[in-house]
This record gives C-alpha cells, sequence and structure tokens, in this order.
C-alpha cells in the first residue's frame, strides 16, 4: 500500500498572482458599482432639487 502524496499546494508566487488578479477584479467592479451609484444620486438629487 503506498502511502499517499498531500496534494501540491500552488507556488507562493501563484498564490500572489491570482490574488492581485482577483484583488483587480473586486477594485474594478467596485469603482463601476461606485460610479453607478454617484450617477444616480446626482441624478435624483436633480430631480428633487436638493443642494445636497
Amino acid at each position: 500500500m503506498s502511502s499517499q502524496e498531500p496534494p501540491q499546494a500552488p507556488a507562493p508566487e501563484k498564490v500572489d498572482e491570482a490574488f492581485k488578479e482577483s484583488n483587480r477584479k473586486f477594485d474594478a467592479a467596485y469603482k463601476d458599482c461606485k460610479k453607478e451609484w454617484f450617477e444616480r444620486r446626482k441624478e435624483e438629487r436633480k430631480k428633487n432639487g436638493a443642494w445636497w
């Protein structure tokens, strides 16, 4: 009976790369979301005639 090898952990630089990539995606999505929200707020403020 052969002892099973534990699955290899990915190399640290690969993990780092993946992490950076997902961070980039999150960042982009977050910025888009925020921009959309600000645009919507601006429209609403114009409609309501609010100054804030």
